[in-house]
């Protein structure tokens, strides 16, 4: 049975140290145990009833919205799905 500390001795610190680094931690602090993030992977975002209201009234104009601003990856891409036939002017 391992020994029992007492919150805030240095023996519990050294217990979570940094290797348990969370969302809070201090960006340095992250970096260095979770390591130099790498380039984000490709994303494909598939949108079922691509050509329905829902689509054309929030979802599409969130996404374009995104773009704009540059908060999404390089990588990305949207393939809509519907069963109402419409070409790339369509939509």
């Amino acid at each position: 049975m391992p020994p029992v500390t007492e919150p805030g001795s240095p023996a519990a610190s050294a217990a979570v140290g940094p290797a348990q680094a969370g969302p809070t931690a201090e960006p340095a602090e992250r970096d260095a145990v979770l390591g130099t993030p790498a380039a984000a992977p490709p994303h494909v975002l598939v949108v079922f009833g691509a050509s329905g209201d829902l689509a054309n009234r929030k979802l599409l104009p969130a996404i374009a919205s995104l773009a704009g601003h540059g908060s999404l990856p390089d990588r990305f891409c949207v393939v809509g799905v519907a069963r109402t036939e419409l070409d790339d002017a369509g939509f």
